[in-house]
Formats: structure tokens, sequence, C-alpha cells
């Protein structure tokens, strides 16, 4: 059997309504030839980890999204060869509901985006993988027209770019996504030197992601349940199109995750009341044209991912409390169920490793 081995990240503590019944990390195993699960695990026991990265020499880090009373952290674990977790350190966040987190291409900072305080911060990252104390901070102002949803900043994705020392911010709460020049030496981001590219008002980016030339970007904005393609041009971003993967209905605006293909093909996204992944098409002038619409087999998909191969796409169902493997067509770009699937309470996102 031919495996690779997957991490969950399952709320585990109420957040306003949600009641959540994980416990925090679980793993398991996917079976690359058949999509069957095996080798399920509780990892770590921890508060509500939103977000979880893996590293080439073994490291998972994960965020906890909490309130900023209850101390969220950082933390960083060593994953033994079985899936478990060795817990090796937690540094304090400041802000609160930690929602996303990257690290950087050369192994030297992490980085987080704080959803309830719109912030995001940035954190030294030593040889020995050891976290330092947060370094330097983004804080947000404004609000948008979406008064339940962007009454304040809200940031929601951070990322690093490949090709520049550049961070770059999502904030659903002011529709903008922002690049922010840092100095790698110094340790400090160049607020003062920062781009913000305006977005439609009111669209609520939520995540963004980018071509491999990072020339092209696709943003998708939960509260307009769209896909916007960014274009860089002398100099600057400019919107190229929009596109809308799901149905409309009326309970509000929910996409969640988004994907890019390792071919750069196919884009995935997830509709959380539509219970579905939209496969999008990306021709040769980067415009996007519906494929197809897959069931996910269970409520509020939260998060889903791709397998290293590029063969199964595996997704969480937060609200059905299942997490559900579906095999890629890698020239059509459409999905298949594998018929396999397991039970895990509130998951919300997943990494391979």
């Amino acid at each position: 059997m031919t495996s690779e081995r997957m991490f969950i990240g399952c709320y585990s503590a109420p957040i306003g309504t949600m009641k959540n019944e994980g416990e925090g990390i679980v793993s398991c195993l996917l079976d690359t030839n058949t999509g069957e699960f095996s080798d399920l695990k509780l990892s770590a026991v921890t508060i509500n980890p939103s977000y979880l990265i893996t590293t080439k020499n073994n490291s998972l880090f994960c965020i906890q999204e909490a309130f900023a009373g209850q101390q969220p952290v950082l933390s960083r674990y060593y994953i033994n060869g079985d899936g478990e977790l060795n817990h090796c350190q937690d540094i304090s966040m400041s802000g609160e509901f930690a929602c996303h987190l990257a690290i950087d291409p050369q192994g030297e900072f992490v980085t987080t985006a704080q959803y309830g305080s719109g912030s995001f911060e940035l954190f030294p990252l030593n040889k020995k993988n050891d976290l330092g104390p947060a370094c330097d901070l983004i804080q947000h102002q404004g609000s948008g027209p979406n008064l339940d949803r962007q009454e304040g900043p809200h940031g929601h994705h951070i990322s690093f770019l490949n090709h520049s020392d550049t961070l770059v911010t999502v904030d659903l709460g002011i529709d903008t996504i922002g690049f922010y020049p840092f100095d790698r030496s110094q340790r400090k981001i160049l607020s003062q030197q920062a781009k913000q590219v305006e977005l439609p008002k009111g669209c609520g980016p939520r995540h963004v992601i980018f071509t491999k030339d990072e020339t092209t970007a696709f943003v998708l904005c939960e509260l307009s349940e769209e896909v916007i393609v960014l274009r860089h041009t002398q100099g600057q971003w400019k919107i190229t199109m929009r596109c809308q993967p799901f149905e409309p209905h009326n309970l509000g605006g929910a996409t969640a995750a988004i994907r890019l293909s390792a071919d750069e093909r196919f884009i995935y996204v997830s509709g959380r009341h539509q219970a579905q992944i939209a496969c999008l098409e990306v021709d040769s002038q980067y415009s996007l044209h519906l494929v197809e619409r897959t069931s996910t087999l269970g409520l509020f998909p939260r998060d889903f991912n791709l397998s290293a191969d590029d063969k199964w796409l595996v997704v969480a169902n937060q609200n059905s409390h299942n997490v559900v493997s579906f095999e890629r067509n890698p020239n059509s770009g459409k999905l298949t169920t594998s018929g396999h699937q397991f039970e895990t309470g509130s998951p919300v996102c997943i990494a391979f490793n």
C-alpha cells in the first residue's frame, strides 16, 4: 500500500453559537491507490486548531482560534514516523481568532492572520526550527459595507511570495489584498512601502492563491461567493475576471477554501451552504470556466486539500463531522467519490505531510 499521512484540525471549544465536537488534531493515512483511510488517531489535544502547516523536516505548526483572554498560542510539534505529534513549543499570539498561517519559503519566519483583531504577526524561526516571540505586526483599520461581517478589519489569509521578500494579506473586513515588503535581516515589515489592492466593496475576500510565476492571483471572496482573477501588469494588479462558481442562494456568503492543481489547469472551491466543491478550468488567458459541481457528501465543507500526487481531493465537512476522499481526473479535473470516509468531530483544516 502506498499512503500519505494527513493531519486534520478539529474545533474543540465553543465559538459563538458553534458548540464544536472535536478534541484537537487527528491524523490518518490516505491510501493513494484507493482513497481509503486507515490508522486514525488523536495526535494532539489542543484548543480550536483552525489551520495547520507541515514542513519537509517533519514539523507541524498550528494556531488556536480563540479569544484574546484565552491566551491563544502558535504551536510547533515534531511529527513522528507513526503520525504521533510531540509537542515542542507554544508562542503567545496577540489579537484573537487566528485563522491562517504560512511559513517562509526560506524557513526563517512563520506568520499568522488574526480574524478577530484584523492583525497579522511575524515570528522568527531559527535553523533548529525553534520559534521566537513575534518580531513585528501589521494592524489593519477600517470597515466595509456589510454591517454584519465588515464592522472592522478581519484578517483571513497570510502568505509569503516565492520571488520576493513580501507578505500577502487578505482582509475580509476591508475588501483588500495587501503586499507588504519585509526586511529579512532586520526582521521588520516595511508597512510604509506596502501596496493595497482594493477589491469590489462588500465582496469579503477570504483566501488568495498564486500561479507559480506569481503574475496571476485567484481571490476567493466569501461574502460575494465569487473568484476574482487578478493579473500583474505594468507594476499593478488589475481585475481581469469575476466568476461565480455556485448557484445563488439567500443564506449569506459562505465560500471557504480554494486550491490550484499542480499543473495550474484547474481551481477547486468549496461552498459551505451548497455543500459542494466547484471545479473551474483555467484557460490560456487565465479566464475561468465551470467544469462541474460535486456534493461533498456532508455539511459545511470548511476546508479541503489535494494530495501530493494531485490524485486525491479530501474534504473536511465541519457540521456533519466527516472527512471524505474523492479521486481526481487529471485531464478533465472532475471528481469521483472513492466510497471512503470517516467520522471526526468538527473538522476544519486538512494538511498533508
